[in-house]
């Protein structure tokens, strides 16, 4: 079943979330689902990390978009610590469960780390 069906049934849907982070030469590939999930050939790191609605918008502008995940990911303590220079890109990737097809779900790139 495609994507597109799974995401407008009323009962079907299972959607899985893959948050794709790079920063220079390093990746961080996690999910917020408890099963094992590999993208792109990489297995997802499991852990607790939600994001706000994502909005729509007509501008060339994107809508922020706040990620929210433990202090204790490395991720964020590099953040905290020593903000890097390399421009940190997020993709929000998404898939129904038993499906292949991933979609983009929100694409941009990282900004300020609120405690």
């Amino acid at each position: 079943m495609s994507y597109i069906t799974e995401e407008d049934s009323l009962y079907d849907g299972e959607p899985i979330e893959v948050y794709d982070i790079n920063i220079g030469a390093t990746r961080y590939v996690i999910t917020s689902s408890d099963a094992k999930v590999t993208f792109e050939g990489l297995q997802a790191e499991n852990l607790h990390i939600k994001h706000s609605n994502v909005k729509s918008s007509d501008s060339k502008k994107k809508a922020n978009l706040d990620i929210t995940m433990p202090t204790s990911h490395p991720l964020i303590k590099l953040l905290i610590s020593n903000p890097p220079d390399d421009i940190m890109t997020v993709r929000i990737m998404r898939r129904h469960a038993g499906d292949d097809q991933w979609i983009t779900y929100w694409r941009g790139n990282g900004g300020v780390v609120k405690q």
